[in-house]
């Protein structure tokens, strides 16, 4: 995770990007938002206006998702389950399952590179309530936590 000040754009950073985090599209230069590619996931936080970024998004030629920060807990519970599915390699076994091997196959080669929980160290970025409630999940699971908030 690295933060890009509108001012630094232009150094190739979103081009590089696999993920876009902002609060509204509309407060991307539009050079910059014509360097935006379909691959990238475009996600706004709290955008207070969706019709606008829609709108952008769809000119563009990009998905969007929106975040209502309104719904703390189940963004909380959603990012630990994405983190979760991604460490122990979850997103494999299904697509292993539906084979045409299916779990007669070897699930063994599947397993190498899973993960555990504890001891790693989970870096949020902001205070907000759904940042909050991801900290304290991922305390349960004896993890660390790093956080960064720009306002602070």
């Amino acid at each position: 995770v690295e933060h890009i000040p509108l001012s630094r754009l232009s150094d190739g950073k979103i081009e590089s990007a696999a993920a876009v985090l902002l609060h509204s599209l509309a407060y991307l230069p539009r050079a910059a938002q014509r360097r935006l590619r379909s691959y990238h996931l475009i996600l706004c936080l709290g955008s207070a206006d969706r019709a606008v970024d829609s709108s952008l998004a769809a000119d563009l030629g990009l998905r969007l998702v929106h975040v209502d920060t309104s719904r703390a807990e189940e963004i909380a519970d959603t990012v630990m389950a994405l983190f979760l599915g991604l460490l122990r390699r979850t997103h494999l076994l299904s697509r292993h399952a539906l084979s045409a091997s299916g779990w007669l196959g070897s699930v063994q080669p599947l397993c190498r590179g899973m993960r555990r929980c504890r001891g790693l160290v989970l870096g949020i970025v902001g205070r907000s309530a759904s940042a909050r409630a991801l900290a304290t999940r991922s305390l349960a699971f004896k993890m660390s936590v790093l956080y960064f908030d720009v306002h602070s």
